[in-house]
């Protein structure tokens, strides 16, 4: 069974931030635009494309994401990876 203590370690764990860092990274490189870094992104982490509402889903957390970043200050071209 899953605890929360396993679920903070992973979320503190240096490796686990390494990993996703470098899956973003891919995403990135792979895809030039969200929806094909959604759709990517799906293949490859759960082996099929999203359905419908969860790309939406995806892309609005994306877009919110994108404000939370910008009203922190944080630059256009330094947020992809944040």
């Amino acid at each position: 069974s899953t605890t929360p203590l396993q679920a903070l370690y992973l979320l503190n764990d240096p490796f686990v931030h390494e990993q996703s860092h470098r899956f973003a990274q891919r995403l990135i490189n792979e895809a030039a635009d969200d929806d094909s870094r959604i759709t990517s992104a799906w293949r490859l982490a759960i082996g099929r494309e999203p359905e419908a509402p969860e790309r939406q889903s995806a892309l609005a957390f994306l877009a919110e994401t994108r404000q939370a970043l910008a009203d922190a200050g944080i630059p256009d071209n330094e947020q992809q990876l944040q």
